[in-house]
């Protein structure tokens, strides 16, 4: 991932709010790329009708989202994110595109081309 960058910023606000997993897709170029959840831990209801420990389960062994809609509704409808490793590739491709990742309720750090920087850069400042 030579030619990406790395930006990182606070999950909680100074107003008190938090920045989610949603705010941090909104700004991503994530439509047309596999997104695959290589580790989560979080609040709020699983994909597919799944329990949460199941999705969890399957996150650690690598969830592969249907689509950009289905990672985006999931990502609407979370509470709290708390660790999470979530990684886009072209399809067929392995080197990522982008890469989210979470720490312990208290950061996002996310990985991505210099294209793409300028709106995560903003959002996470």
């Amino acid at each position: 991932m030579g030619d990406h960058q790395r930006l990182v910023g606070r999950m909680h606000l100074p107003c008190g709010g938090m920045r989610q997993l949603e705010h941090v897709l909104a700004v991503l170029p994530g439509a047309g790329l596999v997104w695959t959840l290589e580790e989560f831990q979080g609040i709020g209801p699983a994909p597919r009708g799944l329990s949460v420990p199941e999705f969890e389960q399957m996150a650690d062994d690598g969830f592969r989202f249907e689509s950009w809609d289905e990672l985006t509704s999931f990502a609407a409808g979370l509470d709290q994110t708390i660790w999470c490793r979530l990684v886009g590739t072209q399809p067929g491709g392995s080197e990522p595109e982008v890469v989210v990742i979470a720490f312990d309720s208290s950061e996002w750090e996310v990985l991505v081309r210099p294209q793409h920087a300028g709106p995560v850069r903003a959002l996470l400042a």
